[in-house]
C-alpha cells in the first residue's frame, strides 16, 4: 500500500531515516524485526510518551512536583509524602530529578516490564 504525505500529516521520511529506525528496532541485527523486537520497541515508545507527559516543563527530567501532578491527573490517590518517598526511590542519583534512564530502569529492572 502506498502512503501519501497527506495521510501522514505532510511528513515524508527519508529512506536513510527509515533505515536508522529499522536498525534501532532490529536489536540482533539479523535484518528482520521479530515479534519480540517489535514488542520491546512498542514498550520503549509507550514509556517515552508517558515520561514526556510527566515532564510538564519539557526539560528532560521529572521533579517531585511533576510526579505528584501526574499521579493526581491519573486519579491515583496518594499523599505528598507517599509520592516523595516513591520519587526518592526512583531518583538513584539523588539530584532531585528523575532522568529518562532512571524512569526506564523502574519499569525494566524493578517491575520486569
Amino acid at each position: 500500500a502506498v502512503v501519501s504525505t497527506q495521510s501522514t500529516g505532510g511528513y515524508d521520511p527519508q529512506k536513510s531515516e527509515l533505515r536508522g529506525v529499522f536498525r534501532d528496532i532490529d536489536l540482533d541485527g539479523d535484518g528482520r524485526i521479530s515479534f519480540e523486537e517489535y514488542c520491546t520497541f512498542v514498550k520503549y515508545d509507550m514509556l517515552m510518551s508517558i515520561f514526556e507527559d510527566f515532564d510538564s516543563n519539557n526539560n528532560g527530567t521529572i521533579c517531585k512536583d511533576e510526579l505528584f501532578q501526574a499521579i493526581t491527573k491519573l486519579g491515583i490517590t496518594s499523599t505528598r509524602e507517599e509520592v516523595d518517598a516513591m520519587f526518592d526511590q526512583i531518583d538513584e542519583s539523588g539530584d532531585g530529578e528523575v532522568s529518562y534512564e532512571e524512569f526506564m530502569k523502574v519499569f525494566f529492572d524493578t517491575l520486569n516490564f
